[in-house]
């Protein structure tokens, strides 16, 4: 059997799914018709389902935590590389044979399948497991006693004798918790949402402190996952059990004091989002985010500062705190994202001229950061035109074209929409004078480009025409026709410089692609002729070269 299925899968868990396969972890393989199933191997057996049709893979199941998330896991991967790589002549189903297994099971009596059973389960936790799952609603839940020993159980049992998660046990440790949450997930189903709460709080906060080779990126999955489910027990319980809402607020609050989850609570503390959407214990939301602001005024690494200042600007919005917004981005507005908000909050209430002098004291304290006044000079570059300060726009575009944003073309163009023609003509000279004497290897490209948008091409070939021939030809539109004949002259003798350094096949073939660069421009075909016998008798020592050149 070969059919395409790699498009389906992330490369992460292709590479898993060989791993899986060259393992010899795929067995008890089985073709009947278009279904496939087998058993793959991991921290525990898991049964796998795939139909395929004429070479194309409809649909596949596995019994593994991974794949509830909606995405096909690596025992999938694990079994299409099996069926793609292995001998598939003995593994048809004789459909006769299942029959006649149910028709074995349906003579037995319940007593005794019920007896085998049991025996079955007690002999062996990872089938009790999935019975468990399966039939969830028949069991009593887990207590919360009990979940916190399931989890403890699995960081332990993943791990080394010293504790570590290796990268290879870090899959036994994912699927473990998948497993772990998805019985959680059956506990909220079952609106036992207390429960649910602290059986996942309880699970986040052993994260960080799991020593785990995490190259496959599990904590942060199974910590997404923890928190999509806190989300849900959010929305399903609010204004309906008000106690778990506060517990649910007293957690996130604490986490937003010690940060304990860090990278890990990016999505947990974005619930803060649902709290403040809802107008729920917004007085207390305010006090932990000034305290959490006023504790991490001073340092610059605190990436919360901004969006913790706009969740309490939202809820001054909501409680009509006008100056409380104001004073907050003032306290602030040493951080260059807080200032700019500020900017924009006085621009909002029609306070120009503040904001004018605001910027204007910024960007002289900033004096020797070009790149935090760049910012600041395109901001008052757009307040000067809405307000229609000509004199004050114009003076602010040279700034920028000058130190901010280095002849930037863009800027160049704005300054010159502001000139009439005639005018115009002797702005740009000086303009183009004043960039030529810098004559940097920065001045270079941007200096090729007013060339352009001036139609001086003269001066764009003067620029060039040194360069080599790759860096001609990106220019070669503004130079043809009346360069025609110059840029023929100085390709040959680049080439001819090219193909006495020219040692590989590589380079003979970029060789060959510039010599039929020269043979398609206008009047060449002499040249060119003349050009490749020159090279050709002159590397006739390179039989490699002489072969790719002869198809020329």
């Amino acid at each position: 059997m070969n059919f395409e299925f790699k498009h389906e899968f992330s490369k992460k868990i292709l590479n898993r799914g060989y791993e899986y396969y060259k393992s010899n972890l795929v067995n008890n393989v089985k073709i009947d018709g278009n279904k496939i199933t087998a058993t793959v191997s991991g921290s525990t057996d898991y049964d796998v389902v795939a139909n395929i049709i004429d070479g194309t893979l409809l649909n596949a199941e596995c019994t593994c935590p991974y794949y509830d998330t909606g995405d096909y896991c690596k025992h999938i991967a694990a079994l299409l590389y099996y069926l793609n790589n292995e001998d598939l002549t003995d593994l048809k189903v004789d459909s006769n044979k299942e029959v006649n297994f149910l028709n074995i099971l349906d003579k037995i009596a319940n007593n005794e399948l019920k007896e085998f059973l049991s025996e079955l389960l007690l002999s062996d936790k990872n089938l009790l497991d999935k019975f468990r799952l399966k039939f969830n609603n028949y069991f009593p839940n887990l207590t919360l006693k009990e979940f916190k020993q399931k989890i403890n159980g699995a960081i332990i049992n993943s791990g080394g004798r010293d504790g570590f998660i290796d990268y290879e046990k870090s899959w036994d440790y994912e699927n473990a918790m998948y497993e772990i949450i998805n019985e959680i997930a059956k506990v909220i189903d079952n609106e036992n949402y207390d429960l649910a709460f602290d059986s996942l709080a309880y699970l986040l906060d052993t994260i960080p402190d799991t020593d785990i080779d995490d190259s496959n990126g599990s904590t942060s999955s199974i910590a997404d996952n923890c928190i999509d489910k806190i989300k849900d027990i959010f929305y399903k319980t609010l204004n309906k059990d008000s106690n778990l809402t506060k517990k649910i607020f007293s957690y996130l609050s604490q986490e937003l004091k010690t940060r304990n989850l860090d990278n890990y609570g990016v999505d947990l503390y974005k619930l803060l989002d649902d709290f403040v959407e809802t107008k729920t214990f917004l007085p207390e939301i305010e006090q932990i985010l000034i305290s959490t602001l006023d504790k991490n005024k001073e340092k610059n690494c605190f990436w919360s500062k901004k969006y913790y200042i706009e969740q309490l600007m939202i809820i001054y919005e909501i409680n009509n705190k006008k100056d409380e917004i104001l004073d907050l981005l003032y306290n602030y507005s040493t951080d260059e994202k807080i200032f700019l908000m500020l900017i924009d909050e006085l621009i909002g209430r029609k306070k120009i001229s503040v904001v004018v002098e605001l910027i204007k004291e910024r960007m002289s304290a900033n004096k020797d950061d070009n790149y935090k006044n760049k910012s600041l000079a395109y901001k008052l570059m757009e307040i000067y035109y809405d307000e229609s300060m000509i004199e004050e726009y114009l003076d602010i575009l040279y700034k920028i074209f000058y130190y901010y944003d280095k002849y930037d073309l863009t800027i160049f163009k704005k300054i010159k929409d502001w000139y009439p023609k005639d005018e115009w003509l002797v702005i740009s000279k000086e303009i183009i004078e004043k960039v030529e004497k810098e004559n940097t290897y920065s001045s270079y490209d941007a200096l090729n480009k007013l060339y352009i948008e001036e139609c001086l091409f003269d001066k764009l070939f003067t620029s060039v025409k040194n360069n080599s021939m790759d860096n001609i030809i990106k220019y070669e539109k503004y130079l043809l026709p009346k360069y025609n004949d110059e840029l023929i002259d100085i390709y040959i003798n680049y080439c001819k410089s090219f193909a006495d350094k020219a040692n590989n096949r590589k380079l003979y073939n970029e060789l060959a692609n510039k010599l039929v660069h020269i043979k398609n421009m206008d009047n060449s075909k002499d040249k060119f002729d003349i050009t490749l016998s020159e090279i050709r008798k002159v590397h006739k020592g390179k039989p490699v070269m002489q072969e790719i050149l002869q198809e020329l």
